[in-house]
Order: C-alpha cells, then sequence, then structure tokens
C-alpha cells in the first residue's frame, strides 16, 4: 500500500464525519415534513446543524483557510454537547435543572472564550467532557431501559466512551504534559461521538416505529384494548401461568345491548363514544394481571387470572352495574346503555378455546332473557 500523508487521512476523516452529519441532518428535516417532531427531535436537529457547522469550520481550521478560528476552539463541541444532554433529559428534568445546565454551558464557553493557550482550552474541553457526558450517558441508558430503545441505549454506551476518553485526556494533559495526545484523543472521541451518536438516533427513531406499528397491530386504536391479535399474543403465557400455579381462569364476554339502534338513531361517531365510554368503565374492574380485550364491534373479553366462577361472577355483576349508571348524551338528548354478561371459569384441563365458547353460549343466554343481565355456565 502507498505511504500516504497522514494529512490525508484527516481529510478523508472530516469528509466522511461532514457527509454523515449532513444526512443525519436530512433525516431529521424530513421527518419533521411527514409528521409533527417531538420535543426531542427538534433539538437532535439542531444538534446535527451545529454538528455540521463545527466539523466544516474545523475541517476549514485544518487546511488552514480559516487562521482566526483558534480562539472559537471547543465551542461548537459544547454548544453540541448542551444540545444532546436537552435531548436524552426531555421528560426527565424539570425546567429549573434545563436553566443550570444552561448556566454551566455558559460558564465553559467563558473559560474558552478566556483562554488563550491550547492547553488551557483541552483541560477545559476535558473537564467538560468528564462532567456532561456521564450524566449523558446515565440519562440515556436510563431512557434506553425504560423504552427498551435500543437507539437511546447506543447514545449512552457512546457517551460513555467520551467520558473515558475525558479521563485520559485529563491524564495527558496533568500527568504527562502532552497536549498533542490530548487533543488527538478529544478529535478522535468527538469524530467517532458524533457518528455513532447520529446512528444512535436514527435506531431510535426506527424503534420508536417498530413500537408504534406493533401497538397499532395488538391494540384496538378506538378504545385502547387490545384486540383479537393482542389476545391471541397474550393468551399463551397467562394459560403457561395459570398451569404452572394450578389456577383457575375466569372470562366474561360482554355485549352492549342494542347497540346497532345507537348506530343507526344517532350515528357511528356517537356510537363510537359509547364504545370508548363502556371501555373505561370496564378498566377499572380489570386487575393489572387480567386481560381486557375489544373482540370486534360492540363485543368485550375480561379474562380473569386466578379467579374462581363465584368471584367472577361477582366482578361481571360490578361491570353491569357501573355500565348501566353511566348516562351519556347522544343527539343532545340522554341516553342509557346496558351490556349482557356470559361467565365461565375453568379449574383444571384449561383449554381457552372451549372456555370462549362456554362464556359466549351464557352471554347469548342472558341476551336472549332479556338483555342487562349476569349468566353463568358451571
Amino acid at each position: 500500500m502507498p505511504d500516504l500523508p497522514a494529512t490525508v487521512y484527516i481529510y478523508s476523516l472530516l469528509l466522511v464525519i461532514n457527509l454523515s452529519m449532513a444526512a443525519f441532518l436530512l433525516v431529521v428535516m424530513v421527518l419533521g415534513r411527514f409528521r409533527a417532531p417531538t420535543t426531542s427531535i427538534k433539538i437532535f436537529r439542531l444538534y446535527f446543524l451545529v454538528g455540521c457547522a463545527g466539523w466544516i469550520t474545523e475541517g476549514l481550521r485544518i487546511l488552514g483557510i480559516l487562521k482566526t478560528y483558534n480562539q472559537q476552539i471547543g465551542i461548537g463541541y459544547v454548544l453540541a454537547g448542551l444540545l444532546l444532554l436537552l435531548a436524552v433529559a426531555e421528560g426527565f428534568i424539570n425546567r429549573a435543572s434545563k436553566l443550570a445546565l444552561v448556566l454551566l454551558h455558559c460558564l465553559a464557553i467563558y473559560l474558552l472564550l478566556d483562554s488563550e493557550k491550547l492547553s488551557l482550552k483541552l483541560l477545559v474541553i476535558s473537564v467538560y467532557a468528564l462532567s456532561v457526558y456521564g450524566l449523558i450517558s446515565f440519562l440515556s441508558l436510563r431512557r434506553g431501559m425504560r423504552s427498551s430503545n435500543v437507539g437511546y441505549l447506543i447514545i449512552g454506551f457512546t457517551s460513555f466512551a467520551v467520558f473515558a476518553s475525558a479521563i485520559y485526556q485529563l491524564y495527558a494533559m496533568v500527568i504527562l504534559g502532552d497536549a498533542i495526545s490530548a487533543y488527538t484523543a478529544v478529535f478522535m472521541s468527538s469524530a467517532i461521538g458524533f457518528v455513532l451518536i447520529g446512528i444512535g438516533f436514527l435506531t431510535s427513531i426506527l424503534t420508536v416505529e417498530h413500537q408504534n406499528l406493533s401497538a397499532l397491530a395488538l391494540n384496538d386504536p378506538l378504545t385502547g384494548l387490545c384486540n383479537r391479535r393482542g389476545l391471541d399474543r397474550a393468551i399463551p403465557s397467562f394459560l403457561d401461568a395459570a398451569m404452572h400455579e394450578k389456577q383457575c381462569i375466569s372470562l366474561i364476554t360482554i355485549d352492549i345491548d342494542h347497540f346497532k339502534r345507537i348506530n343507526d338513531t344517532y350515528g357511528h361517531d356517537e356510537g363510537d363514544k359509547v364504545l370508548k365510554h363502556v371501555a373505561a368503565s370496564m378498566k377499572g374492574f380489570a386487575r393489572s394481571s387480567d386481560v381486557l380485550c375489544r373482540l370486534g364491534g360492540e363485543e368485550f373479553l375480561l379474562v380473569l387470572s386466578n379467579t374462581r366462577l363465584d368471584a367472577a361472577v361477582a366482578i361481571a355483576e360490578r361491570c353491569r352495574k357501573g355500565v348501566e349508571a353511566l348516562v351519556f348524551v347522544c343527539g343532545g338528548q340522554p341516553l342509557s346503555v346496558t351490556i349482557s354478561l356470559g361467565v365461565a371459569a375453568q379449574c383444571a384441563d384449561l383449554n381457552f378455546d372451549r372456555l370462549l365458547k362456554e362464556a359466549d353460549a351464557a352471554m347469548y343466554q342472558a341476551k336472549s332473557e332479556g338483555r342487562n343481565r349476569v349468566v353463568m355456565r358451571p
């Protein structure tokens, strides 16, 4: 291989970094066109914009085109760090904490402007990275674990690498007195950090979109309850746990009485309001260990864990009374709604399909016997 000058590698690295920053910025701008960007995405947009400006300026300085830039070395680094910190901290810190962080960064910028020697600037940058990127790493990893978002985990580990690099930078400056090694560490950690943080940001967007699509596939968009597909996903683990603990499970099938009449008389918009309020009422009777879903139309299903038949009947009766007590206003007129419920339970040889058929049969019996009642299948 030919022995290329070191400057060729530096220029190539700067080109890759700037193209990467431009690509990340383009993605953020496109996201803003197709949907309303969140606060964190708006901040990331500024982060990549500052990153592009900073690396272009650094490239011009290295090329010798911009000779007056030495006084401003590190300011873009600090501004980008502030924006990154605000982006990952969104929702975790209050306004007063944000103001304190802004003031801290203003102090860092003042110290950079006040320092004439490169060694002093590097010392400020190293102390800054040590204090700020440790916090960025903590907040990113915390957000990533809470939301199961791999993108924020990438940002967190990358920020930790910048934090670790700052330790070496201080060692090179204070112990070794080697400003060149310290500057090289700042340059390399910044370059790699910007690219990996951009990759982490894009990964976080893809993760959120995937989570949203999964939620749409498994949940009913109108009521927020799981749909039939979501029920099919939840039931196997639900049954496994019940069989392992030797527990009874109960099913309550629920159907809104005369719902077609409501749609025909008041319109589907009013019918949707009834569905949402009935679903919200039934949520109040479901425990965190239970599964409540909308099977379709006006039919719902409540799967009760560790619940015998008599307890399930009592819960069904409370659901019936709760819905009956609701008062709706449809077309300017007050409207009361009732539900018919079927209850079935199994304590051994659990078979969900058979149990659902029994609960359905009980619910249809309740409707045939006059509606607004609970019927159980022993």
